[in-house]
């Protein structure tokens, strides 16, 4: 099979794939509609199917791409899964973007898989390979609109991990001062973001979360003006959502002698060598699994057992969690690990259910900003 990767492809609004920032649908999830007919003898011997990976951006993002190569890497290791990575270089354009995805299609794939920035190109594609299966990750499918059965996308229930995000920066300020550092202000942030000030506030009702947005997910010096801003305001624990600009939040905190809290992927072991002054400062990291997604949507489409549809990948699926190993263990009380952990386990079980902004309306979201500067 030829190689791809590191071929340049014009692809659209590819920052969006990048940390903290995924997805570009506000409808909520649809349940899963159809089974997949792939099936293999041996789940261990994935030697006879072949993937594609296709992105708008290169490796390198610390996030959703690295994390979705990982896990067909990984398969490829261990099952001897084909595999093809294809990268972009974040150019924009679609007409080449459309033109890349017909031509992997033409060359006998079993599944092409991507990120949410594809949703509109499969959407034109996938109907004309019904024999192929396209997986999104990280994003929400308009399936109400789309006549094919050949499409699988999951999201991340972000706010599901931002909740406990929350509950440890509200537990761990002294200030009951907390903040939010967003990046382009969409529903998927807005989704981290509402987590985030529930979780705070179950803590603290009386608690306040400072929330602002670089409006850029590049803008790592905006993102750390805001970070030393609400450090002004009493701030003492920073969360940031916003894309590689959150490395500006890190700075910002370690500069103030502030906690922070990371996002995506551990970031304290990301920086424990480049940036050990920001690790130190970084409590925990919420998760977003998208290694573990890919890997079990392929393990699930190999024994012929993927749904077709959308699935939404919560704590109890794996999809999200909170990172609970290195200054989680050494510097949380075990009090209030106990109360994460609580938590955690009342999410899985469905007894605790958490807001989100996917499908919610402007004046929705708004309340929850008003509340969240609420003090009493």
């Amino acid at each position: 099979m030829k190689k791809r990767i590191a071929l340049v492809l014009a692809l659209v609004l590819s920052i969006t794939l990048l940390a903290g920032c995924a997805g570009t649908s506000n409808e909520p999830a649809e349940e899963q509609v159809q089974e997949t007919k792939t099936s293999i003898a041996d789940p261990n011997d994935m030697s006879s199917l072949q993937v594609c990976a296709i992105f708008t951006g290169p490796r390198g993002d610390s996030g959703t791409i690295d994390m979705a190569c990982n896990a067909l890497e990984k398969l490829a290791d261990e099952t001897g899964l084909q595999i093809e990575i294809i990268e972009g270089d974040n150019s924009g354009d679609m007409a080449k973007l459309e033109a890349a995805v017909l031509d992997v299609s033409d060359d006998g794939y079993d599944m092409i898989l991507s990120t949410g920035t594809m949703s509109d190109v499969f959407r034109s594609v996938a109907p004309e390979y019904p024999e192929i299966t396209y997986a999104l990750f990280d994003t929400t499918f308009d399936f109400t609109t789309y006549e094919g059965e050949n499409i699988y996308c999951a999201n991340f229930l972000q706010n599901e991990g931002a909740y406990l995000a929350g509950m440890l920066a509200m537990s761990m300020s002294e200030s009951d001062v907390i903040g939010f550092v967003g990046g382009m202000e969409n529903a998927n942030i807005c989704d981290f973001m509402w987590g985030y000030v529930e979780g705070a506030k179950a803590v603290n009702p009386a608690g306040k979360v400072a929330i602002s947005f670089t409006g850029d997910w590049m803008d790592s010096a905006k993102a750390k003006e805001i970070t030393l801003t609400q450090v002004g305001m009493g701030a003492d624990v920073v969360f940031p959502a916003s894309g590689p600009s959150q490395e500006g939040a890190y700075e910002g905190a370690a500069e103030a002698g502030i906690y922070s809290i990371g996002v995506d992927i551990d970031r304290e072991k990301q920086y424990a060598q480049s940036n050990p002054d920001w690790a130190a400062q970084v409590l925990t990291s919420e998760l977003k699994c998208v290694d573990v997604a890919v890997e079990r949507a392929v393990r699930l489409f190999a024994a012929g057992e993927l749904q077709m549809g959308q699935e939404a990948l919560g704590i109890a699926k794996g999809g999200v969690d909170l990172c609970m190993d290195g200054n989680y263990k050494t510097l949380v009380p075990q009090e209030v690990q106990d109360q994460i952990a609580e938590a955690k386990e009342a999410i899985t079980n469905g007894e605790l259910t958490v807001g989100t902004a996917i499908g919610a309306s402007a004046d929705q979201i708004a309340e929850i900003k008003v509340w969240a500067g609420e003090t009493k």
